[in-house]
């Protein structure tokens, strides 16, 4: 089992981000004579993945860098990444470019989707030059690591150097837990920014994972135990339709309801049937204990869905049957 203290100390370092996520965009708000003077906390901004995935905008504008949509229960939110811009010179033109490191989500979920955009002043007016989602970094990621997944960018993970933009991302493992630091290297090639050169890739290790390592490996395999940090990677892994990370918490004798059969091959049901909806809210009501399996078994509560404890870890096992 990965080390607790660093998924906590990772999730809180998300939440906290979250908590001041302000977006930025593409249109108005104070444009001033340099790139520095532009308001980009009280701006417009379009966006697609977060259209697509959290249900607002395509255009959202945000005062003092964040916009809020719904109740406090299920709340949606789009800001720019703790009130923060960057500032360089990607074009080569000798003028620095601002980049707007963007989330959005929902309070529910642990995690953001995120989105750079980079704007220029050209000819006394503000212009969007480029922008990347997640999305795309995942799979330029994947080009080079197939199985590779992009958790979150980490603190302070976003520069510009020598006309290039990089940004640091917790990368592979679990959520909580990553395996490596991720390093992606960005140059803009007319209006868009496309990755070049291989991925940086380094041990996500500290003395302090370290220390955290020794003392969960010698706690006990209780159920109890793993079930809340199996239960914030799986959930985040459903909300974005992670395959990579799903498979690897299925069991590979997963039950479809009728068979036996494969991760891959389930997956390729839901997809092919279009049951991703479904099942987040499914999973979004979550969990009981199964009153004949006990603390082994775990079933959605509305019956559909069960998950099974065994080798020292949770899996999601099937689909009940009739």
């Amino acid at each position: 089992m990965k080390q607790l203290f660093i998924c906590s100390m990772i999730l809180m370092t998300v939440s906290a981000a979250v908590g001041q996520r302000r977006t930025a965009g593409t249109t108005q708000g104070a444009v001033g004579t340099t790139i520095r003077q532009v308001d980009f906390l009280d701006f417009t901004y379009t966006t697609s993945l977060c259209t697509k995935d959290v249900g607002i905008g395509p255009e959202v504008t945000v005062h003092n860098g964040e916009f809020k949509q719904g109740n406090d229960a299920d709340e949606a939110y789009f800001g720019v990444v703790d009130n923060k811009v960057v500032y360089g010179d990607l074009t080569g033109d000798g003028q620095e470019e601002a980049v707007v490191h963007t989330a959005c989500g929902r309070t529910a979920w642990n995690y953001g989707l995120e989105e750079f955009f980079v704007y220029t002043r050209q000819n006394d007016s503000l212009r969007l030059v480029a922008r990347v989602n997640q999305d795309q970094m995942v799979n330029d990621y994947q080009r080079n690591y197939p199985e590779g997944v992009l958790w979150s960018t980490r603190f302070n993970g976003v520069r510009v150097r020598s006309g290039s933009l990089l940004i640091d991302w917790n990368a592979d493992g679990a959520h909580c837990c990553p395996e490596h630091i991720v390093t992606m290297q960005y140059r803009l090639d007319g209006e868009q920014l496309m990755a070049i050169a291989r991925p940086v890739r380094r041990p996500f290790t500290t003395e302090a994972s370290l220390r955290a390592t020794r003392s969960v490996s010698a706690a006990p395999d209780d159920p109890s135990q793993r079930w809340a940090t199996f239960w914030r990677v799986f959930l985040s892994a459903v909300n974005t339709r992670n395959r990579v990370a799903l498979k690897r918490m299925m069991a590979t004798d997963f039950f479809d309801g009728l068979q036996i059969e494969t991760p891959d091959a389930w997956l390729r049901t839901v997809d092919g049937r279009g049951w991703w909806r479904e099942l987040q809210k499914s999973f979004a009501a979550g969990t009981v204990i199964s009153k004949t399996d006990g603390s082994t078994m775990r079933l959605t509560k509305d019956g559909t869905l069960y998950f099974q404890f065994k080798n020292g870890r949770w899996y999601f096992a099937g689909v009940m049957g009739d």
